[in-house]
């Protein structure tokens, strides 16, 4: 199984310029396990926590972990 890289490089051009504006993004609830492992199986079958697990299962559910993260998270494909 891969393990995912993240690199950053900070340019000292970019650091340079002031900005006008800050835009900070909060997600609350948002679960680390979510973001590298897609939807769980064992709280989607959960009938206490999900009202619809077999639609729920089938919008978010695969069995590839690649997948998996994609339908759950698309915006994070870069992982």
């Amino acid at each position: 199984m891969q393990k995912p890289l993240l690199v950053l490089a900070l340019n000292s051009g970019f650091m340079s310029v002031a900005a006008e504006n800050v835009i900070l993004v909060s997600i609350d609830g948002l679960r680390w396990q979510d973001v590298f492992n897609g939807a769980q199986l064992d709280i989607i079958e959960n009938k206490e926590a999900v009202a619809r697990p077999q639609q729920v299962k089938k919008d978010f559910w695969h069995k590839n972990l690649q997948q998996r993260r994609e339908k759950l998270m698309p915006f994070f494909g870069i992982l």
